[in-house]
């Protein structure tokens, strides 16, 4: 199996806060911000990678409170994984689900907690990254494609499928390991999108009919799993496989500004909020190094880099 070489960059760690170690056999796929300083954590228990089988995978969702505060709010069938999420103001979201090919595609779930399958991808998908575009929650939804080197756009109404894009810009060698499009957010009026496989961060121009073209790479050397921007245009990544969050700056600048003594192992996703104080605060989830080591009792965490 191949994996990306990452470029090796200086270690500049930020002051960081476990949060919380969440219980054994539960991983993150991914965290985003909920209303009234609330989170909204994907998580995966029962995975098992030596055989494949995804018949056991459960997944849930779990929305937790400024107060610190938890509750699960939605579980797909057995056999489907919780994905990442893209939530909307009212509370509402759209998880993007992998596993059974029943509850493979992009979900609905409504602030009480009532969830469907929104609009299901075809046979060989890998449903990953979601987002909204820069139209906001009452546009398309973005869904990124891990194995077919796809964005797909999703009318939130009717769960209507489209291709956004396809190309190979988007996609993994042949035999690798990491997959090829995985995170996706909007920034300003375009869209950015991880290539995990090719480590390179692609942007997108969105036209008016809400497909993507003239993609561009916009960072390299950098394997990443999913990422967050702040105001000022610094995107901050997390490596998942490679047990690091990376800060890249507008000039180009990059840096590892977590790593194992960030209690970062493992990083799949974050999102940046402001602490009570008023600074930002990159909340980051981990699967604590299950996916490489095989560990099917790892406990993932949540964790916060004061940057």
């Amino acid at each position: 199996m191949l994996l990306p070489t990452p470029d090796e960059l200086p270690y500049e760690p930020v002051p960081a806060t476990l949060v919380k170690t969440y219980r054994t056999g539960l991983w993150f796929e991914g965290v985003a911000q909920g209303p009234d300083h609330s989170l909204v954590l994907a998580g995966i228990s029962r995975v098992d990678h030596t055989t494949g089988d995804t018949r056991g995978i459960r997944g849930e969702l779990i929305r937790r409170a400024a107060d610190g505060g938890e509750r699960t709010l939605f579980s797909p069938p057995p056999g489907t994984a919780a994905g990442v999420t893209a939530v909307a103001p009212d509370g509402g979201l759209f998880m993007a689900a992998t596993g059974s090919a029943a509850g493979r595609g992009l979900w609905r779930v409504e602030p009480d907690g009532d969830g469907h399958l929104l609009a299901a991808t075809p046979d060989g998908s890998w449903p990953n990254g979601v987002s909204f575009g820069p139209s906001g929650p009452g546009g398309p939804v973005y869904l990124a494609d891990s194995a077919l080197g796809v964005i797909w756009s999703i009318d939130p109404a009717t769960g209507a499928l489209d291709r956004a894009f396809t190309g190979d810009v988007l996609r993994a060698r042949p035999g690798a390991l990491a997959p090829g499009a995985n995170g996706i957010q909007v920034f300003g009026d375009q869209m950015y999108v991880t290539n995990s496989d090719a480590a390179r961060l692609v942007r997108f121009d969105v036209d008016d009919r809400g497909a993507l073209q003239n993609p561009t790479v916009v960072l390299s050397g950098v394997p990443a799993d999913d990422f967050a921007f702040a105001e000022d245009g610094t995107v901050y990544l997390t490596t998942h496989v490679f047990d690091t969050v990376v800060r890249a700056d507008p000039d180009g600048r990059r840096a590892v500004i977590a790593a194992g003594p960030e209690h970062v192992a493992g990083a799949t996703d974050c999102t940046l909020a402001r602490g009570d104080d008023g600074n930002p605060v990159l909340y980051v989830v981990t699967d604590n190094g299950g996916l490489v080591t095989g560990d099917t009792s790892a406990a993932g965490a949540l964790v916060a880099l004061h940057v």
